[in-house]
This record gives C-alpha cells, structure tokens and sequence, in this order.
C-alpha cells in the first residue's frame, strides 16, 4: 500500500508503526486534537486522522491519494514516477 499526503502543513506520525487507518475530520472541532497551523498553512487543507496498533496521529494536507499494489515494502513507490528528483 502506497499512500501520498498532498500539499502536507504538518505531520504527527511515528517512524514506524503496525496498522493503518485514515479517516478524514470533518471539522477541525472533530478532531479533537490540538493543532498549531503555523503562519503559511491555507484555510482549505484537511485534518486526515491517522490511527494503527498503539499510535493516534494526523497529517494536515491538501490531499491524499493511495494505491494498493503486491510490491514488497521497498519496491518503488507507485507515486515515484510522477516526481522528478531534486537536484542539489
């Protein structure tokens, strides 16, 4: 499983984790968590609940996008040829 946060303002996951569950917060009330935006985050990003064995945790973002394929955990991602990489 591949999964893509979009335009990402903050992420409060663990490295490493079992299970994988994303809801969507309808309301930042519903969250029920406390979230500091920070001056550049925008208005229409989402809160993503993000939850597995023993973790509570979010990502706000733009958007998320998955894909569920029989690759091994370090196969290249799906979403890895729609990116260039950095040159530095």
């Amino acid at each position: 499983m591949d999964v893509l946060f979009l335009d990402v303002a903050q992420v409060n996951l663990p490295t490493f984790f079992d299970g994988l569950s994303i809801l969507e917060a309808s309301d930042i009330a519903d969250a029920a968590i406390d979230i500091n935006f920070g001056k550049n985050s925008k208005i229409d990003q989402k809160v993503y609940l993000v939850q597995g064995a023993g973790f509570k945790g979010h990502v706000i973002a733009g958007n998320l996008a998955w894909h569920e394929d029989q690759g091994a955990h370090y196969d290249s991602s799906f979403f890895s040829k729609a990116f260039t990489p950095l040159s530095i």
